[in-house]
């Protein structure tokens, strides 16, 4: 018997929905009542038109869109931590992983007291069993074996099949021991005239080296 699943909010749900409306309403009003007075400032100030008026509040939002679309990319670049870090050591805590990747130089692994791994971010993503993992996308009609050839290749250790949609066949081929495997990949699939729709080599993840090194610690202390 399939047990049915509750839903995720459950009897709070109502209230979450009042709470998200509520906040909706607020924020509205709050960019109502700002832009008013703006424009008006602007009208008591300058004289402008309407016309003038929204088109200088046209400009604002299309700045706006586009700093908020720029924002991440500036942020990694020329973000506070790498700024101060020009001439400063900044130590960051955290277990967000995305942001080791994002401004580190150095990531050190602390589980049970000990450090378990010091290095830079590419050398941890590098003992990721998914690291230079080949991620391939074909047409299903195209290559009815393409697992077990792919499998068959010199330096794989498995091929997994991945969740396909519109008619493709996405497997992942995994290296015994890391090696990139993209050029014996594409040779493989020109020799036998696959219908290849994407090939993409994956660096690693730093969540599985995280789980994988601090599983293994919490293990040992268990057993003792």
């Amino acid at each position: 018997m399939i047990p049915t699943r509750r839903p995720v909010l459950h009897t709070s749900r109502r209230t979450v929905l009042e709470l998200a409306a509520l906040f909706s309403l607020d924020s509205a009003g709050s960019g109502f009542v700002v832009t008013s007075l703006l424009v008006l400032w602007l009208h008591l100030r300058f004289d402008l038109t309407a016309g003038a008026t929204g088109a200088v509040f046209f400009a604002a939002g299309l700045l706006g869109a586009c700093s908020q679309a720029l924002a991440p990319r500036l942020a990694r670049r020329l973000g506070l931590i790498r700024t101060m870090a020009r001439d400063k050591v900044i130590v960051l805590s955290t277990h967000i992983l995305e942001e080791v990747q994002a401004v580190c130089t150095r990531a050190i692994i602390i589980a049970a007291g000990r450090v378990l791994l010091d290095g830079t971010p590419s050398e941890l993503e590098a003992r990721s069993p998914l690291h230079n993992a080949v991620a391939v996308e074909l047409a299903a009609g195209s290559a009815p074996r393409a697992r077990e050839e792919l499998a068959a290749l010199s330096g794989v250790l498995r091929v997994d099949v991945l969740e396909g949609q519109d008619g493709l066949l996405r497997l992942r081929v995994v290296p015994a021991r890391g090696t990139n495997l993209t050029v014996e990949i594409a040779r493989l699939a020109q020799g036998k005239g696959w219908q290849v729709q994407g090939l993409a080599l994956e660096r690693g993840r730093l969540e599985e080296v995280f789980r994988q090194v601090t599983t293994t610690v919490a293990v040992g202390e268990g057993a003792r």
